[in-house]
């Protein structure tokens, strides 16, 4: 058995338009090069490129924007040419927008399947052809083969699929079995979705569903996990014992930090949940571990050699003799590169898993080098793997233990 991993990271500033660019995607992008060129490994950068084709417009305006969005090429065509992938990702709240004093105002809907279809395709093509001829500078050859929808937002709808079909699109990864959003800028549900581990052959009018046949663009899901409790119960200790230990040391000091600026916090994803209620589903969370997206930026090195061995089980069960991984990344989201460095070095060592490029990816699903399920030889037992159960009584204690340490990351 063999898994080919693609580590994919989505390459933007925050989904509000915030963020310093040169911190949060410059010098991410970079040390991610390093960190994977120093293991022999490739990485893929999915480009928001909403974001860049605004920076050049208002640029003539703004002359710090232009610039910005000059250093934005040059990473990307040295990124490229040091052999890592770039492919098309897609914002569309940046189609409203607006720039006042030094920040942007992102007016437009998080979920391009909310716009029309003549909108949703404006979007794409305009994209495609500009990341296509930017990078034909140094490779004449290139295509966009890949597409990620901004906020995973792809499904249900029916003009997408035809639209990226349109466009060339290979094959989409917006799909991420057991996620769902319902907050002040984006609602999906993927908590049902019929196919989470191999690519497949979508529904036209819903990705989350396998179609019957091919409809000209193949859905490869990114890889999502249930943790064990034993993991989340050591990565929740440490954090306790870490919090705590802080919070004594602030005590025996006599400075007092500077206070975050509102400003500068991200509270777009913010929900107004109580302190009871998030600390119940932090406790319930180690009863019955909830899905994980499988993001580098949010995992710590325990959590993502548990994911590869979920990954492997998944792969006996279903009696795959090879198949691609899509592993996500969000480089603004990084704080502390160790346990990247980590994984990195864990995955070159291991016989069984290669890393490969979104577009090595797509050549071998053109070369039927991985096989791609249609409805009739749709596996029973795989959407029902992804569903919530409910939670045992005779492990309360880890509601207990969990509990602590959740009130301890609780702000």
């Amino acid at each position: 058995m063999t898994l080919s991993l693609v580590l994919v990271d989505d390459w933007e500033l925050r989904g509000d338009g915030s963020g310093d660019m040169r911190r949060i995607q410059f010098d991410t992008m970079r040390k991610l090069n390093r960190i994977y060129e120093n293991h022999g490994l490739k990485g893929s950068y999915n480009a928001e490129i909403m974001q860049q084709l605004h920076h050049l417009q208002f640029g003539v305006r703004h002359p710090e924007l232009n610039e910005l969005a000059q250093e934005w090429e040059e990473i990307v065509l040295d990124t490229y040419k040091r052999g890592h992938d770039i492919q098309l990702h897609v914002h569309s709240q940046w189609s409203e927008t607006s720039y006042e004093n030094g920040r942007w105002k992102l007016n437009g809907d998080w979920a391009i399947i909310n716009h029309p279809r003549a909108e949703m395709a404006r979007m794409i093509s305009q994209s495609r052809q500009y990341l296509e001829g930017l990078i034909r500078r140094v490779d004449p050859a290139y295509k966009c083969i890949s597409f990620r929808a901004g906020s995973w937002a792809i499904a249900p709808n029916e003009h997408i699929l035809p639209v990226l079909a349109e466009q060339g699109i290979v094959f989409d990864m917006s799909i991420c079995g057991g996620i769902k959003y319902d907050n002040a800028v984006i609602k999906l549900d993927y908590t049902e979705c019929e196919e989470t581990f191999l690519p497949y052959h979508p529904d036209p009018a819903d990705a989350r569903q396998v179609g019957n046949a091919d409809t000209g663009v193949i859905c490869v899901p990114t890889y999502s996990f249930r943790p064990s409790r034993t993991i989340m119960l050591k990565r929740d200790v440490i954090h306790l014992h870490s919090r705590l230990r802080s919070r004594f040391q602030k005590l025996q000091s006599t400075t007092t930090a500077p206070a975050q600026s509102a400003a500068s916090a991200y509270k777009v994803w913010k929900d107004d949940k109580g302190r009871v209620t998030k600390l119940w589903e932090l406790s319930r969370d180690h009863l019955h571990p909830e899905i994980r997206i499988s993001d580098l930026s949010f995992l710590n090195i325990d959590l993502l050699k548990d994911m590869v061995s979920s990954m492997r089980k998944v792969a006996r069960r279903r009696n795959v003799v090879s198949a691609p991984v899509i592993l996500e990344n969000h480089s603004k989201d990084i704080t502390n590169f160790d346990d990247i460095k980590r994984f990195a070095e864990y995955v070159s060592q291991q016989a069984d898993l290669e890393v490969i490029t979104l577009q090595e990816l797509a050549r071998r699903l053109e070369a039927g080098s991985y096989p791609v399920v249609e409805r009739q030889a749709l596996a029973p037992e795989v959407a029902p793997a992804l569903r919530r159960a409910s939670a045992g009584r005779s492990l309360q204690a880890w509601v207990a233990v969990g509990g602590l340490a959740g009130l301890a990351s609780l702000d």
